[in-house]
């Protein structure tokens, strides 16, 4: 009854949690020797208080993208790694691939930083064309760094853009 009582309560307290180890945690917390994990599942269960989890529903909104009609429109940049090759050390592999037509182009470095970053894009775009736009993740080598977050841009239009 206790326990039933416990579960109660901890639904109609805000963001707490209501599963068996919860209500062990408060039992104690109250000064009285909860039963174990198993005994209070069992008591729930018994009571029809486990709740099944619903399936996730999207909520309808769809994820802005660009609608891609030829090649060079939009390339995806991502690094993978670190790898590592017996006797010869760690590497990472720069890929980029474009969206329209998937060719792509790696670039494996010894370094994961801006510098090495810009060498794959440099040498993709001489192998693929530049494209329109660059889709890349927020990794620290696609900012620049923290304490100057937006260098890798300024440097990238400065040197690619007269």
């Amino acid at each position: 009854q206790t326990v039933i009582e416990t579960r109660k309560y901890l639904e109609r307290k805000q963001y707490s949690q209501i599963g068996a180890l919860a209500i062990s945690y408060d039992l104690n917390k109250q000064g009285i020797i909860s039963p174990p994990i198993s005994t209070i599942n069992k008591i729930l269960r018994r009571n029809n208080l486990v709740l099944k989890r619903t399936k996730y529903t999207p909520k309808g909104v769809s994820y802005p993208s660009l609608v891609i009609t030829h090649s060079n429109y939009v390339h995806q940049i991502d690094i993978v790694g670190p790898r590592y090759l017996k006797e010869d050390g760690r590497f990472y592999s720069i890929n980029i691939i474009d969206a329209f037509d998937r060719r792509n182009s790696t670039n494996p470095e010894r370094r994961q930083n801006r510098i090495a970053v810009t060498k794959g894009l440099v040498s993709s775009w001489q192998t693929l064309g530049i494209p329109l736009y660059e889709q890349m993740d927020n990794k620290l080598p696609m900012r620049g760094s923290n304490q100057y977050p937006h260098s890798f841009l300024d440097w990238l239009s400065a040197s690619v853009f007269p």
